[in-house]
Parts: structure tokens; C-alpha cells; sequence
């Protein structure tokens, strides 16, 4: 956790201060750790899932109630939803290589995908080019120097005759610009375009950290939100409320996969019933 923790911190760190291509090393670092915290969380959910359905045909409880209640089906329905669903749909397109050949570089990537590309995706908000961060503008050529030899051989200085009245006039202006007061004035300096970009990336980079670091208390401690004279009794409510929390997440993580697998099967079968009409 506090090895997630520190990386994590560090995306902003490198996403607010340095640009991709002088950090490879610290990016490359990342994604692999990342990559392999994600993978050491896959394996213990497939071990816990063989296990829990080890022990699933010494208990006499309804489909219905295994389905709904135990954790088991909760982490079957998030792995369904990881890779079944993406084989199933693979299979029906008669295109599954890329599981086999494609799958591990992904899904030990996809870690990567929120942690550090999402990071960094809100942390350059204000920057409204490509995303390059300033290294795709061309190097500024270097400037070209003249002279010319001047046709006179020698300087001459060219000698005004003023009058009198001028002369006057000239003085009587230095004098009134030595003794008239000095009144400074404050320019107010306006924010240039890139300074609200910046200004508004910030606020919403901080609001963004704000909400998480909210939600990450309240699911840590949620037996602290009802005291009560039983300690034991409200932290066993509390693992309760984070289960349940966990539950509807990967319930929800499923319904949204399915729910793309659903337009899969349209679309696939659009195309066929389009392509048996064109050959009746």
C-alpha cells in the first residue's frame, strides 16, 4: 500500500513539473510498478476465487443466495467481466489471437492507463496543444548580422542655429518637468491566458485529490460514523459497509461490460443478418 502510494504521489510530482521524454526512466519505473502490483492483485483474486469454490460444494445454500450474498460470485462476475467477456466476444468475431498474443501486455498495462496517463491527463489540463508538452515547437534559426560601410570618409556634424524665443521655450519646459511632482502610476497586471489555464488546472487538480482523499476516509472508517459503546460491534459494521461498497463496485464494474458485450452481439449480429440478405 504505501509502495502504491508513493508512486501514485509521484505521477504529480513528474506530470506538473517535467515533461515525458526527460523522465523516461522515472515513467518506465512507474509502469512497471504498476504493472506488476496489478498482476500480484490478479493472482490473489484467482487464487481466492479457486479456493472459495473449492468450498462451495460442502455448503447447502440456494444458487440464488451464492449469487447475490457471497463474495464468491462477486469476484467470478469482476473476472467474467475482465476476460471472459472480451473471449467470448473474440470467439464470436472468429478473431481470438490477440488474446493469446495481445492480453498480458494489456491488462498489465491497464494499471498504468489511470494511474499514470489519467494523472498526467489532468494535471496538463491548461496545455491546449497536442500534449507535447512544448517539444514539438521548432528551435528558433539563428539571426544574420549586417553592416554596411558607410559611403562618407569622414563624420560630419551639422550645426543648428536656434533663436532666442526657442531657446527660451526649451528651458522653460525642462524647468517645469524638474519641478512638477513625480505621480507614479500602479499598472494593474491582468492574468494572461496561460496564467487562468494554469489557475483553473490547479483548482481542479486539488478539488479532484480533495473528493478522493474523501471517499478513501469514508470507506477506511465508516464504523466511526455511528459511536457507540460496543467498539467491536461498530467495526464489524464497518468491514460490513466496505464489503457492500466493494460488492456494488465490481457488480457495477460487470453490468457496464456487459452491457458493451450486449452491443457487440447487436452489431455482430446486424452484420450478419446484412451480409445473409446480400447473398439471398
Amino acid at each position: 500500500m504505501w509502495l502504491y502510494g508513493f508512486f501514485l504521489a509521484l505521477q504529480f510530482i513528474l506530470a506538473l513539473g517535467n515533461r515525458p521524454v526527460s523522465e523516461t526512466f522515472a515513467y518506465m519505473l512507474s509502469f512497471t510498478v504498476f504493472g506488476v502490483l496489478g498482476s500480484y492483485t490478479l493472482t490473489i483474486s484467482l487464487w481466492m476465487t479457486i479456493r472459495s469454490l473449492s468450498h462451495l460444494a460442502a455448503e447447502n445454500k440456494p444458487a440464488v443466495d451464492i449469487v447475490l450474498n457471497n463474495t464468491t460470485a462477486v469476484l467470478i462476475a469482476s473476472l467474467a467481466a475482465m476476460y471472459g467477456i472480451y473471449l467470448i466476444a473474440s470467439l464470436l468475431y472468429l478473431d481470438p489471437w490477440h488474446m493469446f498474443t495481445s492480453s498480458f501486455q494489456y491488462f498489465f498495462m491497464a494499471p498504468s492507463f489511470v494511474n499514470v496517463i489519467n494523472v498526467f491527463a489532468f494535471c496538463n489540463l491548461h496545455d491546449v496543444s497536442w500534449g507535447t508538452k512544448g517539444s514539438d515547437k521548432v528551435d528558433a534559426l539563428p539571426s544574420v548580422t549586417t553592416t554596411q560601410e558607410s559611403q562618407l570618409s569622414e563624420d560630419m556634424a551639422e550645426e543648428v542655429a536656434l533663436q532666442q524665443d526657442d531657446l527660451d521655450l526649451r528651458f522653460k519646459s525642462v524647468v517645469e518637468r524638474a519641478i512638477s511632482p513625480i505621480h507614479s502610476k500602479r499598472e494593474r497586471i491582468y492574468p494572461s491566458m496561460d496564467d487562468s489555464n494554469k489557475t483553473f488546472r490547479t483548482r481542479l487538480v486539488a478539488l479532484w485529490l480533495l473528493t478522493n482523499a474523501i471517499l478513501v476516509a469514508v470507506i477506511m472508517n465508516l464504523y466511526l460514523f455511528k459511536p457507540g459503546e460496543n467498539l467491536g460491534q461498530e467495526v464489524e459494521e464497518g468491514r460490513h459497509n466496505q464489503e457492500l461498497y466493494f460488492k456494488v463496485t465490481l457488480w457495477s464494474t460487470f453490468g457496464l461490460a456487459f452491457f458493451r458485450f450486449c452491443g457487440c452481439v447487436v452489431f455482430w449480429l446486424h452484420r450478419q443478418c446484412t451480409r445473409w440478405s446480400r447473398h439471398t
